[in-house]
């Protein structure tokens, strides 16, 4: 037997490495969530449950005030929001839903009273009269997700019951870049996530005032949304980048993330809608030739589209459709070709591929306006990620579609449903909030109440109504370029409200931008009786009469013009054009003249530079 003091016994058996490495990691690991558990009870959130790390606002005035006893729409923000008012102290029976989104949920280009959130005011009460319903309007027009999760991290608190969520559109409308993205390795990606996200981190932000990184390197967005298209360059800001789409997809989940965290902590369900877009009717905001190509190939595809174009209007769809297919095998990314190519496959009864022709014109679109698939897969990802009830508005809306593929049926433009596009999908958010049991409906409920519903909602609007908020989305979808589906607005409007004198003029001018001088004169003329001093339409007036070489008459115009705005640098410019080609020179002389003295700047430059010319062809004439 050994003897206790033989050295063998001293021999200390040592643990392996990788067991020292767990046992380390299991302390750290209980002491680090010991730590979250105690900021936790202590009320310290997560910074990224707050701050958005891609964009920042250069202001944040609130959406609400309060006013006595109820909260309204600030006055500031009616620019973008419908008016809405309900009372600051909820009572028990009260279930208040909050209907956020971008124009959609708005109802451009309608008012709340024909929104989907205007169709639920009117069926809870009905199919569950038990409690007291407020439906609350907060959609705003062009607001992509991360205005949307600044004004669900508002409403919040003001004790909502449900927020419903419809985004997705408007993810492309503002200019912005993602410098953190492009500058953090990917391998270190979701470690910085991981860390931003934990309380740890931000009770050391707090504790040593440490600088908000994010803050600095994020963008900065005005206060209200500005977007490509309002500004003067319009398209010509859009270029194919899909780098850039692909953080627009990932600032889109994380905005979907913060929204569903933010609601949680205040114990309120959120229920998410997939955007749906019109596929049939709605070509492609722009198209762009890949930049490598030459410039024979390019003006060999332009005439490649001249000639399917032309094929389709003789009705030789399948000339055309072998037409389209030499230009995209040269040039695959052309979102017109493809729109094209799916019109042409509807007419051939080839309904499938005309479909997957109508989806991939959409995914090549440069200018997106339509929610892309990837945010729509982001929707419904998010929603199982995070367990929130989703209506795919996409599905139940192909579904009711002629061959599955959505058109005029069911909206008027590219994103904006119908008014019965808006019953539909209340009726299918009803579905769902009876899913999660919010509302229980009584035995009396039934599809005679909802037609009901649906005929008091119809009388909400008159032709008049309706056709005026027709003209004013003609008005944005000329300004836009796309002139087909403005025309068939206007037409529309026209029909409804003959009598508004700028539904007169709208189609006035889509009829101009048509070439189409003579019903672009009529309709000018019709407005100007309805309202002798509407000066647009006399200016427009004069415009088409100069076009037609009746000067006389353009000039006349031109002077009723001045009578009503005198201090008008354009309408003399215009006067001086006309008395220039009847060879006026002394009288064009004398109106560029005043023209350049009202003037500024590089109009007054221009001008100016036109007396020049004015001037020497009066010396020239003598």
């Amino acid at each position: 037997m050994r003897s206790p003091q033989s050295p063998q016994s001293e021999t200390r058996r040592t643990l392996p490495w990788w067991k020292k490495c767990c046992f380390a990691f299991v302390t750290v690991a209980i002491g680090f969530a010991g730590v979250e558990l105690t900021l936790w009870a202590i009320g310290v959130d997560p910074v990224t449950s707050d701050e958005d790390p891609f964009v920042g606002f250069s202001s944040n005035s609130p959406l609400l005030e309060r006013k006595g006893k109820n909260y309204s729409t600030r006055p500031a923000k009616l620019s973008h929001f419908n008016a809405q008012t309900f009372p600051a102290q909820k009572t028990e029976d009260t279930q208040r839903i909050f209907c956020l989104g971008g124009s959609t949920t708005y109802v451009r280009p309608y008012d709340d009273r024909t929104s989907f959130a205007g169709w639920l005011r009117e069926i809870l009460p009905a199919a569950d009269p038990q409690q007291n319903w407020e439906v609350i309007n907060g959609g705003g027009i062009s607001y992509a997700s991360y205005r949307v999760s600044n004004v669900v991290e508002e409403v919040l608190n003001y004790s909502p019951d449900l927020l419903i969520i419809y985004t997705g559109h408007n993810e492309f409308l503002e200019q912005r870049t993602y410098p953190s993205l492009y500058q953090v390795p990917a391998s270190l990606t979701s470690v910085l996530e991981f860390t931003s996200r934990t309380r740890t981190f931000s009770a050391m932000r707090q504790m040593f005032n440490l600088p908000n990184r994010n803050a600095e390197q994020r963008a900065l967005l005005p206060g209200e949304a500005e977007t490509i298209l309002d500004q003067s360059v319009g398209l010509d800001a859009y270029s194919r980048d899909n780098q850039f789409r692909s953080h627009v997809v990932e600032h889109f989940r994380f905005n979907l993330r913060r929204i569903v965290r933010m609601a949680a902590r205040h114990g309120v369900p959120v229920i998410f809608v997939t955007p749906a877009s019109n596929l049939r009717d709605c070509s492609p905001f722009k198209s762009e030739f890949n930049s490598e190509q030459s410039s024979a190939t390019v003006a060999e595809l332009n005439r490649l589209l001249v000639v399917a174009k032309e094929m389709i209007e003789q009705k030789q769809f399948s000339d055309a459709a072998e037409a389209l297919k030499k230009f995209l095998q040269v040039e695959p990314q052309f979102a017109d070709a493809y729109f094209l190519n799916g019109q042409i496959q509807w007419q051939l009864g080839n309904t499938d591929a005309a479909r997957e022709n109508f989806q991939r014109a959409l995914i090549e679109d440069v200018c997106p306006l339509r929610a892309l698939p990837e945010i729509i897969e982001a929707v419904k990802d998010i929603a199982d990620e995070l367990d929130v009830p989703c209506v795919d508005f996409v599905e139940e809306i192909g579904l009711k579609s002629e061959h599955q593929t959505p058109g005029n049926d069911w909206f008027l433009d590219h994103v904006h449903p119908t008014i019965d596009g808006h019953r539909l999908l209340a009726e299918k958010l009803l579905d769902q909030m009876i899913a999660i049991q919010l509302v229980q409906p009584t035995s009396d409920w039934n599809a005679e109440v909802m037609e009901t519903i649906a005929t008091r909602m119809e009388s909400r609007l008159s032709d008049e109504d309706r056709g005026i908020a027709l003209r004013n989305l003609s008005k944005v979808l000329g300004w836009a370029g796309k002139l087909d589906e403005a025309g068939r607005l206007s037409d529309m409007a026209l029909e409804l409200a003959p009598q508004d004198p700028e539904t007169q003029l709208q189609a006035g001018i889509v009829a101009e931008d048509r070439n189409d001088l003579s019903t672009a004169e009529e309709r000018y003329r019709e407005a100007t009786r309805l309202q002798p001093d509407f000066l647009a339409a006399h200016l427009n007036l004069g415009v088409a009469l100069a076009r037609q070489d009746r000067l006389e008459e353009a000039r006349e115009e031109f002077r009723i013009a001045l009578k009503l705005q005198p201090q008008s640098a354009q309408i003399l410019a215009n006067l001086s054009m006309v008395e220039f080609l009847l060879e006026n020179f002394p009288a064009a002389e004398e109106y560029q003249q005043q023209a350049v003295q009202l003037a500024e700047g590089s109009e007054r430059q221009m001008l100016l530079n036109r007396l020049s010319e004015i001037r020497q062809a009066a010396r020239e004439s003598q």
